[in-house]
């Protein structure tokens, strides 16, 4: 799934998506490969976690997901998405969130 992940974010797969579509991106733990709890099938590292979030910020407007949801229904020019993280691993607070903020991304 990772490896997929990195194909099409690498391969700039959301271009030919239409315009007012909603995206939500999970990410389950962003840590370096010599972290304790660093797994191959769903860490991602933090060098990788900003190519992506620098990426997914040039092709959406990313938002919360209370706004991504309020939006819903809503016609838009632009493709909403919002980050997500699935578990309160401590990488979080220490890895993605100074990622985060210093882009002023939103995140859930």
């Amino acid at each position: 799934m990772k490896q997929l992940l990195k194909s099409a974010l690498s391969f700039n797969y959301f271009l030919p998506f239409k315009k007012n579509k909603h995206f939500i991106f999970v990410y389950h733990d962003v840590s370096s490969q010599n972290s304790s709890h660093h797994s191959p099938l769903y860490s991602t590292t933090p060098e990788l976690f900003v190519q992506q979030i620098d990426f997914l910020a040039k092709m959406f407007e990313l938002t919360t997901l209370e706004n991504l949801l309020r939006h819903r229904t809503q016609k838009s020019s632009k493709n909403l998405a919002t980050i997500m993280f699935d578990d309160g691993f401590h990488s979080v607070i220490s890895q993605a969130l100074p990622i985060l903020e210093k882009r002023k991304i939103p995140f859930s």
